[in-house]
């Protein structure tokens, strides 16, 4: 009745279940000058329901067997793929004989969160210091601009952590304010991934949520991202003697082109190491992606280089994209192979139950049926030689969008 979606998948295996709870939005929820409030909430869930010591919490958190995840950091490999200010999420993995009894502390946690003036402050002095850091880091502050120059006010054009200028104005009652906000039924999909008695456990699941509001409404679909409006280009400086470029072209994808569009993006993901890293040197951190909204598909390139060399670097990164556009692929080994390191990757992402719950609430956010997950893992081997000409042939290497950090 409160309109949150709960979903769930039964497979065999070992006896340990995942559970997965995806907030569709989290920072449009946050007041303006407050933002860094929904970070700052994440990190009190952490610690416990208010009914309990946290001391207490922990120990029985230990004594379940259970991991719960409220938040990522940014600045560790691997554990920021879905960390964004778009959503948020709590992930659990838990024995299978202590799932229920994990799910109920969670859900009292949510129910009675944590409102404490000391923890606020140490809460704030932590965030405060992750963006220090960030703010000294190129890439991050080409993919805000980016999005910036992509959606103007989307979620994705600001830090996750809020600003350095707001996050101390933060009290107690914005956080209380906050999470009466966001913990809705129709801001919430909880999925779980359980190696037997689906029905049964989706059934207490249910009820151990049955408490959650549903005052308001999914939110409308994001606007359109202007992807084809190209060229332009967008600057900044932070005089870190590191710089960063961004190249994008967008296209129109429907779905069932999309493995088609990740796997160019692979190809070019490859290519650019091979010669903007390995033969010409010019290049650290870098990588190409793909993605979608909607019929609205995105392609883009990232790398640093070194101040003397920014030149040098974008007119490399300009030919690869030519030719990429002109030879999507060379021969079937390099279509063979970038397919199957994509697929590896995604598989990685999802090796754990708590990966495939979350890969299934990301799904159902999309608009898609969760079993639409199974195509993204294997659907990209299916991707030919003419699919991937007919998608190159959507791009306009006249139309790039540049992001340019100094």
């Amino acid at each position: 009745s409160s309109g949150m979606v709960i979903g769930g998948r039964e497979e065999t295996g070992l006896p340990v279940a995942g559970l997965f709870l995806l907030f569709r939005k989290k920072a449009d929820f946050e007041e303006a000058g407050k933002e860094g409030t929904a970070e700052i909430y994440h990190r009190f869930l952490g610690t416990g329901p208010s009914t309990i010591e946290e001391s207490t919490y922990h120990r029985r958190i230990r004594q379940l067997g259970a991991s719960i995840k409220v938040t990522d950091n940014p600045f560790l490999p691997f554990d920021d793929y879905y960390y964004s200010s778009r959503w948020g999420y709590i992930r659990v993995t838990t024995p299978m004989a202590t799932f229920l009894e994990t799910t109920k502390l969670v859900a009292t946690t949510l129910q009675h969160p944590r409102l404490d003036s000391l923890l606020l402050q140490q809460e704030k002095e932590a965030v405060q210091r992750l963006l220090f850091r960030e703010q000294r880091s190129p890439h991050k502050a080409a993919t805000y601009l980016l999005w910036d120059r992509l959606h103007p006010g989307d979620a994705r054009s600001r830090s996750p952590l809020g600003k350095n200028t707001t996050i101390q104005s933060i009290g107690l009652k914005d956080v209380e304010s906050f999470s009466k906000r966001y913990v809705d039924g129709s801001n919430i999909i909880l999925t779980a991934h359980v190696p037997r008695h689906g029905k049964v456990l989706l059934d207490s699941l249910s009820s151990f949520f049955d408490w959650i509001p549903g005052q308001g409404t999914p939110g409308a679909p994001r606007p359109t991202p202007r992807l084809t409006h190209g060229p332009w280009v967008a600057e900044d400086s932070l005089g870190l003697g590191q710089d960063r470029l961004v190249a994008v072209l967008g296209l129109p994808v429907e779905k069932t082109a999309r493995p088609a569009a990740r796997l160019l993006a692979g190809i070019l993901d490859r290519r650019m190491e091979r010669v903007l890293r390995e033969e010409k040197g010019l290049a650290y951190g870098l990588g190409a992606w793909a993605s979608f909204e909607g019929t609205a598909g995105l392609i883009g390139a990232s790398m640093g280089t070194r101040p003397e060399r920014i030149i040098e670097a974008e007119t490399g990164l300009k030919r690869v994209i030519a030719e990429l556009v002109t030879t999507p692929v060379k021969d079937r080994a390099e279509l063979r192979a970038t397919a199957k390191s994509l697929e590896r990757r995604t598989l990685m992402r999802r090796l754990t139950r708590a990966g495939k719950a979350m890969a299934m609430g990301l799904k159902i956010a999309e608009g898609d049926h969760p079993d639409a997950m199974r195509s993204d893992e294997h659907g990209l081997l299916g991707v030919t030689d003419k699919d991937l000409l007919r998608i190159a042939s959507r791009l306009d290497r006249n139309r790039i969008g540049w992001v340019i950090i100094r």
